[in-house]
């Protein structure tokens, strides 16, 4: 039997979250058997289509890109894998100043 060479997708339900908010990561795959590496910050079981919730966190003062990847392994033996990528935006912090002898708290 002859096996077609496997093609996987992989998707985010945002492009763009700010740190802390949840996302959703769906995958599919046609032609394999299984899906078992995955990385990112992410894991998943080894289905060869699914979805999974995982929150990223961007501790740092300006936005970062998180990659999302999924291998899977083919019928025939190939293994292919596929990526998305998410901006994560830094929570908003607190800003305290004075001025004039007040003290002042807000959002940057």
């Amino acid at each position: 039997v002859a096996y077609s060479s496997p093609t996987v997708t992989l998707n985010s339900s945002a492009s763009s979250v700010t740190s802390g908010t949840p996302i959703t990561l769906t995958w599919s795959s046609t032609d394999t058997d299984n899906c078992p590496t995955n990385s990112g910050g992410w894991s998943a079981t080894t289905a060869v289509s699914g979805s999974v919730s995982t929150t990223p966190t961007n501790a740092g003062s300006s936005d970062i890109q998180n990659t999302y990847s999924i291998t899977c392994h083919g019928l025939n033996g190939d293994s292919k894998t596929a990526s998305t990528v998410v901006t994560v935006k830094p929570v908003a912090g607190s800003i305290y100043w004075r001025h004039k002898g007040r003290t002042k708290s807000g959002s940057s």
